[in-house]
């Protein structure tokens, strides 16, 4: 009986720490993202710091340049992160948009075979509705990815808002 009890009470807090993290993605996608980016940044960074730390700490016989470069390559790929944390972010929609394109070209062919049987909604929703989201994809990278983060907040909120539904409906 105390787990069931315990259980409800954390699925509360569950359901509110989702609404609350659903609202701030929903809100504030832009600095939502960027905060992500640069906690990663400076985690990777500080993860390098450690290794630099040990690796002034190793005899000189345990210093090798891979030991150094364990050190160095996370801080630089750290503050590539922290710098060009717009390209990063704009990187993952572009890829998806070109798959799109790609996949597109290669449905082309059917597409066209629609068309002389004078299936018109077959090859525009086959073919040609899919290559102008994957254009549209590709010029409007870091919009997307915003928008995609504003849907995870809907998600999040739509979430919290059943789980407290069922939380009180079954308390």
């Amino acid at each position: 009986m105390k787990y069931l009890i315990y259980s409800n009470s954390n699925n509360r807090l569950e359901a509110i720490l989702s609404i609350i993290v659903g609202a701030i993605l929903l809100f504030w996608p832009g600095l939502t993202s960027y905060l992500v980016l640069m906690v990663i940044g400076v985690l990777i960074i500080v993860f390098g710091i450690i290794n630099l730390i040990s690796y002034f700490r190793l005899d000189e016989e345990y210093k090798t340049y891979i030991a150094l470069g364990s050190a160095i390559v996370p801080m630089i790929i750290g503050l590539l992160i922290i710098l060009c944390w717009k390209f990063i972010l704009g990187f993952f929609p572009l890829v998806i948009g070109l798959l799109i394109i790609v996949n597109s070209i290669f449905a082309l062919p059917m597409a066209i075979e629609q068309i002389k049987m004078k299936r018109y909604i077959d090859s525009i929703l086959s073919c040609f509705a899919p290559l102008i989201i994957g254009i549209l994809i590709i010029f409007n990278a870091f919009g997307i990815a915003t928008f995609a983060i504003s849907l995870l907040g809907i998600v999040l909120i739509a979430s919290g808002i059943i789980k407290l539904i069922n939380y009180n409906s079954f308390s």
